[in-house]
């Protein structure tokens, strides 16, 4: 808060100790709390910043105000506002360059306060000092002008001032900068021009006085990353670096602390994050990887000079030799950094070729594979088979020379132009076993090898005979599974099946087989009763649809069409209350199962006997191994599955008939509109024992009254009873046949004769 020529009335005295500007704002209030040792932080390059932040999971708040060094000038936290110490602003009494008549005296006011200091010789110096080489001064140690009236001294926030008494004059703004610890100590040295600096207890320069200086522009605290000086002689280094560099620093703005270094210095880190206990360092006779509470001894030699990053490698150069640490190809611009597994919180000394941004080594080594197996391969001091492929290690590919596919840190496994697999940090084979990270993907096989193909860019795994079992192609572009097409009729476990890019199907390890929009298709483990992992699903030329190679969800028990169709409809539906409907078919269109209910497929029932009130729908069979009874077309069909022959047992004209139902009295086929047709007579009475049934001697079909007694049979002339005739019933009057199929509650009909099988009648003496 200010106030406008409020000196406007003020009468300018000739003993006024100060000159007033009488036109100037002065300042009357303003946010800043008492118990901040400074005025109104420092303004820096960005202002000050006002944040509401919430508390207790946003059950409170509280308002801090930042300045350009994002430390806080002060905060309102409302939970305290019952405290008396609580902020709620305060009157300026005294301004830092306010004017004044009279001198201040100390105060209840921080800023005005000095601090005692213990009365002895050590504690004052004169007005004039000579720089010497590591000459330093502690808390509260004061120069004294020759007139007693000035100071000059670092109070114990960390805080360098200018006093006249008890005003203060200047102020380095550095008071409890976070995250800088005291004691701290005001150094000099004679390098160059000379510097002053501020230190805190952890050798960490938090101000120089230098405006300018190597790699810096800042006459405050601007970086975490400090500046120290163990010698006179020494060239101005930071302890603390992130990175190391073979090549010259990029042009960039000056105000950036990034110095571009090409070497560690005994009693150097290269660190992870400021202050972080993840870091690289040297001592004088040992490299040392440094991991929480863990230490790695890298390498060792008896006089440790320099870790030097070369256009060729890193190498550790001692008094009276040198030392390979990592071995790489020539003149090339390399960056030695740390990076975290973002997956598993693991930390990685890493060297990144910085032109193609790979990552050309690491510790542990980076493993450069030809293939993922059950064992370790090395050649030339190099690991090219191993059974684990981690983050950064790369798998070339076994058709074009330096291709790869690797496992980046920020994306997981990624595939040229195939995206990537975002949360993958590992694959391993064991012996009967791969897994990534720690899922199961492909079980009791042995012998397996993970290999990469560049040229049809996937992972491909095979077992002990060769056979490719599992792939990762990353997603594939097929509006259908179709069996006579090799990029499309096999969907993989974490690979996608797309149509416009966009995944139409996906099969989980789980055995969850999905549609669009993620919705659940199958559950194909509680189908087939396994525990194991679902890593493939292939509709092949026989017209099967196989899971893992040696199971069925369905089996081509008859003749094979040229192919078969496995599609979605209503994939592409944006309407997530519409189902998404998997039809199987063949070459002519034909459905083999389809199905509409609660988004799953119900695949097709292969069962030899059929109870009351079962039933099968079209697509689905009554199952007798060499020959089946099954609805198709809307077709009630006979087929043998030895001599590849089907014969129709019932059909309406012009009707599609779509199930067949067990009953009390008789054999039902319900029609797609619900009209009933009776295959068989009824009975007089109702019968609940009655089954269908499979009569293997014959290679018949044949209804049971559930006491032995044969209802009704197909087919009737492959009975062993020889003298069964199958005759035309024909009426004279009506120049017609009598047609034996007859629809419920209504009478026989005639129809034209001829000697097809539907208009035949069968004599055979049934006991």
């Amino acid at each position: 808060m200010t106030a406008n020529n409020i000196l406007a009335d003020y009468k300018v005295e000739e003993d006024d100790e100060y000159k007033v500007d009488t036109t100037q704002e002065l300042v009357i209030w303003d946010s800043l709390p008492k118990s901040l040792p400074f005025n109104v932080g420092h303004y820096g390059n960005v202002g000050y910043t006002l944040v509401i932040e919430e508390l207790n999971g946003g059950s409170s708040c509280q308002v801090v105000l930042y300045d350009g060094l994002l430390s806080p000038v002060w905060k309102i936290n409302p939970i305290d506002l019952h405290d008396d110490d609580a902020y709620r602003g305060y009157a300026f009494p005294i301004e830092y360059n306010l004017p004044l008549r009279f001198k201040t005296e100390p105060s209840n006011d921080i800023h005005n306060y000095i601090e005692k200091i213990a009365k002895n010789n050590n504690s004052n110096h004169p007005s004039e000092i000579t720089f010497k080489c590591d000459m330093k001064f502690n808390e509260n140690e004061r120069m004294i002008s020759d007139n007693g009236k000035y100071s000059f001294y670092l109070q114990s926030s960390g805080n360098l001032v200018v006093k006249e008494y008890e005003r203060t004059m200047w102020s380095s703004n550095t008071a409890l900068l976070e995250p800088f610890k005291g004691p701290f100590t005001l150094s000099f040295s004679p390098i160059d021009d000379g510097e002053l600096k501020i230190i805190d207890n952890y050798g960490d320069t938090i101000w120089s006085n230098w405006f300018i200086r190597k790699n810096n522009y800042h006459t405050l605290y601007t970086e975490p990353l400090v500046y120290a000086i163990s010698s006179c002689n020494e060239e101005l280094r930071l302890p603390y670096v992130y990175n190391l560099h073979n090549y010259i620093q990029p042009e960039h703005d000056n105000i950036i602390v990034d110095p571009y270094y090409d070497n560690l210095l005994p009693g150097e880190k290269l660190v992870y994050q400021y202050d972080d206990t993840v870091y690289l360092t040297l001592n004088k006779t040992h490299v040392i990887w440094k991991l929480g509470d863990y230490e790695y001894t890298i390498e060792t030699c008896e006089e440790i000079n320099e870790l030097k990053l070369l256009n060729s490698g890193l190498k550790l150069i001692c008094k009276d030799i040198s030392k390979d640490i990592a071995t790489l190809p020539k003149n090339k611009d390399y960056t030695l950094t740390i990076k975290e597994n973002l997956r598993n919180e693991d930390f990685r000394i890493i060297i990144i070729d910085m032109e193609t941004h790979t990552i050309e080594w690491a510790y542990e080594p980076v493993k450069r594979l030809t293939s993922l197996e059950n064992k370790e391969l090395i050649y030339m001091d190099k690991i090219i088979v191993s059974n684990t492929f981690t983050t950064y290690d790369k798998l070339y590919s076994k058709t074009e020379k330096d291709k790869f596919v690797y496992l980046s840190n920020d994306y997981g496994l990624q595939l040229i132009d195939k995206g990537y697999l975002s949360n993958v940090y590992q694959m391993s084979i064991n012996e009967t076993a791969f897994v990534i990270n720690e899922s199961i993907i492909v079980n009791n096989v042995n012998n397996m090898k993970l290999e990469y193909d560049s040229k049809i860019n996937s992972l491909l795994l095979s077992n002990n005979i060769g056979s490719y079992i599992w792939k990762y192609p990353g997603y594939i572009n097929c509006d259908q599974l179709k069996s006579n097409n090799e990029t499309c009729n096999t969907i993989y476990s974490l690979s996608s099946i797309n149509r416009n890019d966009h995944p139409w199907l996906q099969l989980l390890p789980n055995g969850k087989l999905y549609g669009s929009y993620f919705l659940e298709l199958l559950d194909i483990q509680h189908y087939l009763n396994t525990t194991d992992p679902i890593y493939s699903l292939k509709l092949n030329n026989l017209g099967d649809i196989v899971i893992n190679d040696d199971k069925f969800l369905h089996k081509e028990y008859y003749k094979s069409e040229n192919y078969y169709l496995l599609e979605l409809i209503n994939g592409n539906s944006k309407d997530y209350e519409l189902i998404n409907t998997i039809k199987y078919t063949n070459e002519n269109g034909t459905i083999i199962t389809n199905d509409n209910i609660n988004n799953e497929i119900t695949l097709p029932l292969y069962a030899s006997k059929l109870y009351i009130n079962d039933s099968f729908t079209k697509g689905e069979m009554l199952y007798c191994n060499n020959y089946s009874l099954i609805i198709l077309d809307g077709k009630l069909i006979y087929r043998d599955h030895v001599k590849l022959t089907e014969e129709v047992v019932f059909e309406v004209p012009n009707v599609n008939l779509v199930e067949l139902i067990i009953t009390n009295k008789s054999i039902v086929l319900m029609s797609d509109t619900k009209v009933q047709y009776e295959l068989t007579n009824r009975l007089s009475k109702s019968n609940i024992n009655t089954f269908l049934s499979c009569n293997f001697d014959d290679n018949s079909v044949y209804w049971d009254d559930g006491n032995g007694k044969v209802l009704w049979k197909y087919p009737m002339n492959k009975s062993y009873n020889t003298k069964t005739v199958a005759i035309l019933l024909y009426n004279r009057y009506y120049n017609k046949c009598l047609y034996p199929q007859t629809t419920l509650n209504e009478r026989v009909t005639y129809e034209e004769c001829d000697d097809s099988i539907e208009n035949k009648w069968y004599l055979e003496k049934i006991d």
